[in-house]
């Protein structure tokens, strides 16, 4: 990916094949097509299939190996071309196609393509610039599987290694001496990326463009890039601008660059890199050095609770002790954490006092998630796994055979050809040492004399000096010399039951990380999962996995545009003298509370409301901008539902029951949505967990190329009836809210108040929906406070078709008092004179 690739220097195995490559060089093929043509014509039958025909090469890999890279939700980049009949415009989707329209179609780089001179592209000389997100920036989506979001640890590995070549190659004036690896563990010393990362700030803040005049700040520059919180910044087209300081090469043109089609430009020039400009604040230091230096865990939840990655010492290793009581997952953990590794190169050398070998083999294929089996650089388990019993009864004889395992691991790197300790790439680890079973290296009772502690280090000495990832996995127990253990490793951590003692509860594991001496982790308790189908995933704990949110602003409400429901309405009764006026403009990105008293078919009016089409208050530029994911003649607009009441089937119906309701006088002639739901069901589902379902399809919706433009939180009432641990924490809520903003989604949150026929009657029960509602106060007061919107619909009488819609508060305009009215059966906007 540039004159002099390195990159399989900094990789013990190129995930996903040659897929890599063609992604990159096909983003300069499709890319010059999108700059070049209107953007009024990027929506053409021609166009669309002429960017799946870019990536055409991906169609032709093996369909067994690495199915999403070609595969898309809507299309395939295998059926481009294909003369099987005439296909409808949605199944050329792929994509390449869905994510290279956001980049360009996204406001700030349109800007740039489009005007002549911008402020938002002006640098510090007020000289026009055109933006282009990173072509590493697509290559990471594209290579993490939407199914699979645990994939961007293997993307992230290949794109550090390139990220570590461009380096290399880049012209800079003063190039870092010595070998490859060498050379980049001196640009990448934490020194140097702190003043990188501090000047990149400084120039962030002054709304300037960050110039990479070193290594470091090539390093820093690509990796800001490659994770979508920088762009590339150009002079326009074939221009080239001189700076002002001497030491700066001059800012190569946008088409130089792409014709280029490499990341490293020409001796002589440069780009530069800027910020956008809802970003809050830059990675810290810490992060970034777990990013370029640690050796990624691919296990669901991990790159939360690490910060990215797992830091080695300067010898190149890293020790790590899991302890537990017996059937909390030791065993386990580490056998999944061995598979996740494979697919990087990393052989496992698996020594146990306690597993038979042929057991441990048959147990980690049960272990290894189903992405993993079709990567292609994942091999059968018998070319990287590896298995030792120490079954002798007597401990010293174990110990010594232990000691002797460090030179086999040594033979086996050096037939191999693998490099230990100090020469070799940053964040590569060749070898995966376990240790299973360490308390029975210990005799007990000691023998008179006997140094158990000092017995203890020598064998962590000798095992760290390998320069890999060991790990050591023990019984917790009061023993000195395996407390001892905790002050000479690297990572302490302990897995845990919570209490099982209630039949009625659902057993949970806790992953407790206790210490992280090398490096910056979220510390603490986190909920561990080991699935029978998918292998090990944990479930960080919210603030490890609300932090990379916080990098960014809230997404500003769009006052510009807003829903059309309530604008006018059926007319029921005698026919008004008048049209209807608008009862109230809900903005997109706003947040709704849909509350009332009974069952008034809140659901039906919150997903009505979701998938209304947009008014605008001025003409847009670009209409097909504009209606992108709400025409059918593109891309549907997508829903998130979180349901606490209904299973999907009864949300699909509704969305069916909406396409085929009468005219409420709306523009529903455009309708074209999709809903997914993430049904809970009543249990003991804790707030770690519904946050990361819910975050998860966020994600995975914005790698198929299709963002999700609503959530519909429904039922939130039922929280405090049948979900006892969401219960118990309700400070999350208001947090998962703020996200949604940032993120720049449209909420409708659904709340029925407590009301039972004849309940004055019944004092017992009285009493104890009083207290139910107490129990919520907190919480809906909370969301009152925080929503943009808040319509009270509640049905008058059980025998009343339909509900009045009261609007308590709106946001920016003045509250009207008309008769509009929400017909759950007919799904109907009414005006009842």
């Amino acid at each position: 990916m540039s004159d002099v690739d390195h990159a399989d220097l900094f990789l013990g195995a190129r995930p996903f094949g040659k897929a890599s490559e063609i992604i990159f060089r096909s983003w300069f093929t499709a890319t010059s097509l999108f700059v070049n043509d209107d953007p009024s014509n990027w929506y053409g039958n021609g166009f669309v299939a002429s960017i799946g025909a870019c990536f055409s090469e991906l169609g032709q890999l093996p369909t067994v190996m690495d199915p999403h890279l070609a595969t898309g939700r809507y299309g395939s980049i295998r059926q481009i071309g294909s003369k099987a009949g005439r296909r409808k415009k949605r199944e050329e989707l792929t994509r390449p196609y869905l994510l290279l329209l956001n980049d360009l179609g996204s406001t700030p780089v349109m800007q740039t393509l489009m005007l002549e001179q911008s402020d938002e592209a002006d640098d510090s000389f007020n000289r026009p610039r055109q933006l282009l997100w990173s072509p590493l920036y697509f290559l990471r989506r594209m290579l993490t599987s939407p199914e699979y979001l645990t994939s961007d640890a293997y993307a992230h590995a290949l794109i550090r290694a390139e990220i570590f070549s461009a380096a290399l190659s880049w012209p800079v004036n003063r190039r870092q001496a010595g070998k490859p690896h060498e050379a980049i563990r001196k640009i990448i010393g934490f020194e140097r990326v702190s003043a990188s990362l501090h000047k990149a700030d400084s120039y962030r803040l002054n709304g300037d463009t960050f110039h990479m005049s070193d290594q470091t700040d090539v390093v820093v520059g690509h990796l800001l890039a490659s994770l979508g919180i920088a762009y590339f910044s150009f002079a326009p087209r074939g221009q080239q601008y001189t700076s002002k300081r001497k030491h700066e090469f001059p800012i190569m043109g946008r088409d130089a660059f792409i014709s280029g089609r490499s990341l490293v430009p020409s001796f002589g020039v440069t780009y530069e890199i800027r910020f956008p400009e809802d970003l809050e604040k830059l990675p810290s230091p810490s992060e970034i050095m777990n990013l370029l230096d640690g050796i990624p865990i691919p296990i669901p939840g991990a790159d939360d609770i690490f910060a990215g990655g797992l830091r080695m010492s300067e010898e190149r290793g890293v020790v790590a002790r899991v302890s537990g009581l017996s059937g909390t997952g030791k065993t386990t953990f580490a056998l999944g954490i061995a598979a996740a590794l494979a697919p990087l190169g990393t052989r496992t050398c698996y020594l146990s006092c306690e597993e038979d070998p042929r057991d441990l083999s048959n147990r980690i294929l049960t272990l290894t998630p189903p992405f993993l089996t079709r990567m292609a650089s994942f091999k059968s388990s018998s070319k990287w796994f590896a298995a030792v019993h120490l079954d002798d009864p007597s401990p010293e004889v174990n110990r010594a055979d232990a000691l002797d395992f460090v030179e086999y691991v040594r033979a086996e790197a050096k037939l191999a050809g693998v490099s230990l300790g100090k020469e070799r790439a940053p964040g590569l680890v060749p070898f995966f040492i376990v240790l299973d079973g360490v308390h029975e290296l210990i005799s007990r009772p000691a023998p008179e004399g006997r140094d158990d502690v000092g017995e203890m280090r020598e064998l962590v000495d000798q095992f760290r000096k390998l320069g890999v990832f060991v790990m050591i996995l023990t019984a917790q127990t009061d023993d000195h010399a395996l407390k001892e253990l905790d002050y000479l490793v690297d990572v302490v951590i302990t897995l845990e039951h919570e209490d099982r003692s209630k039949i009625a509860d659902e057993p949970k594991r806790k992953f407790v990380l206790h210490k992280t001496r090398l490096q910056h982790a979220w510390s603490g308790a986190h909920q561990l999962h080991i699935s029978k189908r998918d292998g090990l995933k944990l479930y960080p704990q919210l603030p490890a996995q609300l932090e990379p949110y916080t990098m960014w602003r809230w997404k500003p409400i769009r006052r510009q545009r807003w829903f059309d429901l309530m604008q006018t309405a059926v007319i029921i009764g005698s026919k008004a003298d008048v049209e209807p006026a608008p009862l109230i403009k809900i903005f997109e990105r706003s947040q709704v509370l849909v509350a009332g008293r009974g069952s008034s078919g809140k659901a039906g009016f919150g997903l009505k409301l979701l998938s209304s089409p947009l008014l605008p208050e001025d003409h847009y530029e670009h209409p097909e901008l504009f209606t992108l994911g709400f025409s059918e003649d593109l891309a549907p607009r997508r829903i998130l539902i979180a349901s606490f009441l209904y299973p999907d089937e009864y949300y699909q119906g509704l969305l069916s029951r909406l396409k085929q309701a009468g005219s409420d006088r709306t523009s529903y002639s455009r309708l074209e949505c999709e809903i997914d739901t993430i049904a809970f069901y009543p249990g003991f589902i804790s707030p770690e967990v519904l946050v990361s379902k819910i975050l998860t399809r966020v994600k995975s919706a914005e790698l198929d190329g299709i963002p999700y433009h609503g959530v519909m939180i429904d039922g939130l009432h039922n929280v405090f009836l049948q979900f006892p641990r969401l219960q118990e924490n309700t400070l999350f809520w208001p947090i998962l809210y703020e996200t949604f903003r940032i993120i720049g989604l449209t909420v409708v949150t659904t709340h029925t108040q407590f009301a039972i026929r004849g309940l004055e009657h019944t004092p017992m029960l009285s009493a104890e929906v009083e207290t139910v509602t107490h129990r919520i106060g907190p919480l809906l007061q909370a969301i009152v406070n925080a929503a943009d919107f808040y319509l009270n619909i509640s049905q008058v009488s059980d025998d009343a078709q339909s509900s009045q819609i009261d609007v308590i508060s709106a946001l920016a305009q003045a509250i009207r008092r008309q008769p509009y009215f929400w017909n759950p059966q007919s799904l109907l906007v009414e005006y009842r004179k």
